[in-house]
């Protein structure tokens, strides 16, 4: 699982600013009918890195999101919106939503406006696809076939509903549906439908007090964006002291994708042997048999069991061999939730 996070807002958000500072000068330059930039951000580890060590792994495979954006094109435009450049935003997993917030002012209620304001614009886009789909599924129901019409009944309903509860609140509750109906949702790409992280993009002298007022927001990461796209081209020391100055914990890349990883409710877990350690994505609240399939779809067709342990009590215990002795290496079977960090070797049949 490697979801793609499409950054999104008014034209002087700096989300160029903000796309460099995450993902640095590893950039592609999409040659499509509509180019966008692409980068991979990746997700610094450091309890991999230990992982690594003590299992004693040639390499480390780090996991990552794939960011991307298209200069030129944002909300804020009016009819002057690119139809190709919405279709194509309803193809991403996550949203980024990039704010600037005016200088010495409340960065909390102004991020908070923001981003209603953005949710709005996006609202009257997906009206207009649930429009559409509701006068198909009319049609359907009643001028179709006998055998289609109660699933396009049914498909009317559901599209009346979503459509009636977004005009009221430009948002949904996805938890109110059933598994099936969310399903059904995801074919229409509604943007109201998409987890979405916020990113400030704020001045440097501004950097600490954002910090400080957004520390309760949840999905939420503060980046000075200008300095931040600047702090690649630097020597680690002197990228390191700048940092320092900027008051911000961590480096871009860790803040952005620490939001987007909440926004879209995923967390980690390891995998090590003698070749690799390696770290994957897996949902909050999925399965050992789950994340056989996120290795490889062979491992979840002849998965038999699993061994399971926090990363950190591998790492103390100098690996996976010296747990097992101590009979601290727990064995799981396919419904078996994993925590973050969590250690999983599979079993399967050969």
């Amino acid at each position: 699982m490697q979801p793609t996070v499409a950054l999104i807002g008014r034209p002087d958000s700096g989300i160029d600013q903000v796309f460099d500072a995450a993902v640095g000068p590893q950039v592609v330059e999409s040659r499509d009918r509509l180019p966008r930039r692409i980068g991979a951000l990746r997700l610094p580890d450091p309890p991999l890195q230990r992982l690594a060590e003590v299992m004693g792994s040639q390499s480390v495979v780090q996991s990552q999101l794939t960011l991307w954006h298209f200069p030129g094109h944002g909300l804020g435009l009016g009819t002057d919106t690119n139809p190709a450049w919405l279709g194509e935003l309803r193809t991403a997993d996550v949203l980024g939503f990039v704010i600037h917030p005016e200088a010495e002012t409340d960065v909390e209620s102004a991020l908070r406006r923001g981003v209603d304001d953005l949710a709005t614009e996006l609202a009257l886009w997906d009206l207009e696809v649930l429009d559409r789909a509701a006068a198909r599924a009319h049609e359907r129901a009643t001028k179709g076939p006998r055998v289609d019409r109660r699933e396009a009944q049914h498909t009317l309903a559901l599209v009346s509903g979503v459509r009636e509860q977004l005009a009221a609140s430009a948002a949904l509750d996805l938890a109110a549906l059933t598994p099936d109906d969310q399903r059904a949702l995801r074919g229409f790409g509604l943007f109201a439908a998409k987890p979405r992280a916020l990113i400030a993009n704020v001045a440097d002298l501004d950097a600490p007090a954002a910090a400080r007022s957004t520390a309760g927001l949840p999905a939420c990461a503060v980046v000075a964006g200008e300095t931040e796209a600047e702090i690649w081209s630097l020597e680690p020391d002197d990228a390191q002291a700048f940092r320092d100055d900027l008051g911000l914990p961590g480096a871009a890349p860790d803040r952005v994708g620490a939001a987007v990883m909440q926004a879209a409710g995923l967390h980690v877990f390891y995998t090590a042997n003698r070749a690799a350690a390696t770290a994957w994505l897996l949902p909050v609240g999925g399965t050992a048999l789950e994340a056989a399939a996120t290795i490889h779809s062979d491992f979840a067709q002849r998965f038999i069991g699993a061994d399971v342990a926090p990363c950190d009590e591998v790492v103390a215990s100098g690996g996976l061999a010296p747990l097992r002795a101590a009979g601290r290496l727990q064995r799981v079977g396919r419904d078996h939730v994993l925590a973050d960090r969590d250690v999983l070797q599979i079993h399967f049949s050969r």
